[in-house]
């Protein structure tokens, strides 16, 4: 799978599965037009989630919280606002696992969520990727 479209296509829908499986109520608008690709309605909220496909390189999880956008001539990448997306959704291929990470704990453009210790045993400021896993609770 090569086609970034059809990856992230795929993606959503394997992610709107496993909330499904939750039984989280989800709403999906119509086009891709919007900062956001789901909004849940959970506790009597709508919550606006961005779904972004995740790669494993050397046990670390690299998730990105930026836009991406093409036109015919060149490539743009560009931080969310606050007001755009409430929470980060991220599928990893290699895990089959959803990761959930809440837009106002993130001050940066990526995380590295580790699958594993480090080698030197640094714990501080380590993103363990298990303590995100989608669950009951990634939304209260």
């Amino acid at each position: 799978m090569k086609n970034s479209k059809k990856i992230g296509t795929i993606t959503e829908q394997i992610v709107i599965a496993e909330l499904c499986k939750l039984n989280f109520i989800i709403l999906k608008p119509l086009g891709d037009f919007l900062p956001y690709d789901i909004v849940l309605y959970f506790k009597n909220k709508f919550i606006k989630c961005q779904i972004k496909t995740i790669k494993n390189r050397k046990n670390v999880l690299i998730c990105r919280f930026l836009k991406n956008r093409i036109n015919t001539k060149r490539y743009f990448m560009k931080k969310y606002k606050m007001n755009e997306v409430d929470y980060f959704l991220f599928y990893s291929y290699n895990t089959n696992k959803v990761y959930v990470v809440k837009h106002d704990t993130v001050n940066r453009s990526a995380y590295n969520l580790r699958l594993k210790q480090c080698l030197n045993y640094q714990e501080k400021l380590i993103h363990y990727a298990h303590f995100y896993e989608l669950n009951k609770k990634s939304f209260n």
